[in-house]
């Protein structure tokens, strides 16, 4: 599939987006234990609609053996809950207007190491789109391509579920590959794949529909690392033009007592825009001792339809948040200082981003005895006063017509593609 890119007059209304309140804004930040919903066990928000509307995830109840999840839908503008039924085993994505989730179902038989199958919750109820041994972990906006890999008798592999038909994702990398996520155009599939001659470290894969897979292998991109050992993916943004995840690389490290520790292992969040490259996300401790102990953005796992606007954790846990425009942010300092949110005793683990990436979803746990909820914070559009930047030089001029004139005309693939142009 090919995305042509915009025209020059596109120049006229293309503006940045940045994550400074102004004044009289606000943001509406949203706890699913306000509407009356409360878990007897631990929960997860696995994502979001791109339209922002609904949040799926699940309650893990370990007291039940062979149907311990149960999915849940969360529509918040209107506090409805809904329980999914039957049988999940696991809950990963929705469709882009909310109606279709995606994820596992737990097959009616004995052998419980046999027991998943890849599968959809519509309205229609509970419909198993996979074989016996099959996952199912990510779907397209239109709800019409969901992604996994199912068991195929040497090893797994890859697979695309559409009218409920299953097809590899083309490999020329591994035998053995698992497809993790898709655009929401459906035109962009990643996961990763075994390398050849090796058992458990893994590559990345983005497979373009039509073309073939892309490895995504992180290169050495500071004189500091030694190497990097492997690269995930994580998630693509609207027209898998760009994607983020998590290196696992090495360092040598030099203690306070003077000791030197070689290949000290370190997980770095990095972005990748196709044809241009990638990028480490947010920075990190840089004495000469202990570079690279400490950093604030270890891995990125959601992004914005745009791909101007990334969620992650730092090598603390905490939530991050970075923008094309203002670099990384603690998300829960933005929310505070900008925005004047009383959390309450509440500390927020985001999971997921609508497609504009001003509706974030994820866990909340309540400091005081550890409850946990899901919860939403809606963030005001601001638009900030630089427009139309094409060239990342934070300026709305002819250097941006020029990255326009550039890109004219190409596709993603080509050499020349911008994806903001």
């Amino acid at each position: 599939m090919h995305y042509a890119t915009h025209s020059i007059a596109a120049l006229l209304g293309t503006s940045l987006i940045a994550l400074s309140a102004q004044a009289g804004q606000t943001a509406n930040f949203r706890l699913l234990i306000d509407d009356g919903v409360t878990f007897d066990e631990t929960i997860y928000v696995s994502s979001i609609s791109a339209d922002g509307t609904t949040v799926v995830g699940a309650e893990v109840r370990a007291s039940e053996q062979f149907t311990p999840h149960v999915g849940f839908k969360w529509i918040h503008a209107s506090g409805t809950y809904v329980e999914l039924p039957e049988r999940a085993r696991g809950i990963f994505d929705v469709s882009g207007d909310g109606s279709v989730v995606v994820g596992t179902s737990h097959a009616l038989i004995v052998n419980p190491g046999q027991q998943d199958r890849a599968s959809l919750w519509t309205t229609n109820g509970l419909e198993e789109i996979g074989p016996l041994q099959s996952w199912a972990y990510a779907i397209s906006d239109d709800g019409a391509k969901a992604v996994g890999y199912a068991w195929t008798g040497p090893d797994y592999e890859a697979s695309v579920w559409e009218n409920g038909v299953r097809t590899a994702v083309p490999q020329t990398l591994s035998h053995r590959s698992r497809a993790l996520g898709i655009s929401g155009d459906g035109g962009a599939i990643f996961g990763w794949y075994v390398r050849p001659g090796e058992q458990a470290d893994h590559g990345s894969f983005l497979h373009y529909v039509g073309g073939q897979p892309i490895a995504l292998e992180l290169p050495v991109l500071d004189p500091r690392l030694n190497s990097v050992v492997r690269t995930r993916v994580n998630e693509a943004n609207a027209d898998g033009a760009v994607v983020v995840g998590t290196a696992v690389c090495k360092y040598d490290l030099m203690g306070s007592d003077g000791v030197l520790r070689p290949n000290r292992e370190v997980s770095l969040g990095w972005i990748y825009r196709h044809g241009q490259g990638y990028e480490l996300l947010g920075s990190f401790n840089d004495d000469n001792r202990i570079s690279f102990e400490r950093t604030d953005f270890e891995s990125g796992f959601a992004i914005s339809g745009d791909g101007n606007t990334v969620l992650g954790y730092d090598s603390e846990s905490r939530s991050m948040i970075w923008t094309a425009v203002e670099g990384t942010r603690n998300f829960e300092d933005l929310l505070v200082d900008a925005y004047s949110i009383d959390l309450n005793g509440w500390t927020l683990s985001p999971t997921a981003m609508s497609a504009d990436g001003s509706t974030v979803a994820g866990i909340a746990t309540r400091e005081a005895d550890g409850v946990r909820t899901a919860f939403i914070v809606e963030l005001p559009a601001v638009i900030n006063v630089c427009t139309a930047d094409m060239n990342d030089d934070f300026a709305g001029d002819l250097g941006d017509f020029g990255a326009v004139g550039a890109a004219f005309g190409s596709a993603l693939g080509d050499v020349n593609y911008n994806e903001r142009a």
